[in-house]
């Protein structure tokens, strides 16, 4: 029966990849019933991406409160997502203290928002640390945000070490604005007006957003 079960869990998953969520929710719904934890995560999921929160959140919550990690860090997203902030980081933060890198990068993202700098700093240094190259990023600018550039420097190049290219439009801009202040104090040439480029800007007024774009480790 164990068997069975996992199946309608895996057919589930597979119906809802290849776009026919009706189906997936029916197999889905028959696996929760049955009593597969893991199906109340993807259940919930799916029923928050398809226009019925307020199911998916109750079923999110309950797998949450059965210590799910996944399911701590999607009911974290969703009461983001939808602004509300202190429901999500106690969700986010369930999944971090259990390893979860994501949910460490996102608690970070929402306590910069609340001008909580060294909560924010903790968590996305440790998701940094853990190989996060977003995290290196908005840590960065983070450090950036507050004028304290040999920080923002260090993590800046870590991110562009691994391939994170707005790191390296930041460092680059950064580079920049030090190579015009050299000149203004030699009397050459004209200073750059240059405090934080507007590609630069912390993504702390939207957790779930990156540098102006969607950060890949945001589901849809």
């Amino acid at each position: 029966m164990a068997g069975d079960v996992t199946g309608m869990v895996h057919l589930g998953q597979a119906l809802v990849a290849l776009g026919e969520p009706v189906e997936a929710e029916s197999w889905l719904t028959k696996a929760v019933d049955a009593g597969n934890p893991e199906a109340v995560v993807e259940l919930g999921w799916l029923l928050v991406r398809h226009g019925d929160t307020e199911r998916g959140e109750r079923l999110l919550a309950r797998a949450a409160e059965d210590a799910s990690v996944k399911a701590a860090l999607q009911l974290g997203t969703v009461c983001a997502r939808a602004n509300h902030v202190p429901e999500a980081k106690p969700r986010f933060q369930v999944a971090a203290e259990r390893d979860d890198i994501t949910a460490a990068h996102r608690l970070g993202i929402l306590h910069g928002k609340d001008e909580e700098n060294k909560e924010a700093v903790a968590w996305l240094t440790r998701a940094a640390d853990a190989g996060n190259l977003d995290a290196a990023t908005d840590l960065g600018l983070h450090h950036l945000n507050r004028y304290a550039d040999d920080e923002a420097a260090t993590w800046l190049r870590r991110a562009a070490d691994g391939g994170e290219v707005h790191a390296m439009v930041v460092l680059s801009a950064m580079a920049a604005r030090y190579v015009a202040t050299q000149d203004e104090a030699r009397g050459v040439g004209q200073s750059l007006d240059y405090a934080t480029p507007e590609h630069a800007t912390s993504p702390v007024g939207d957790p779930l957003l990156h540098s102006g774009r969607r950060s890949a480790a945001v589901p849809a």
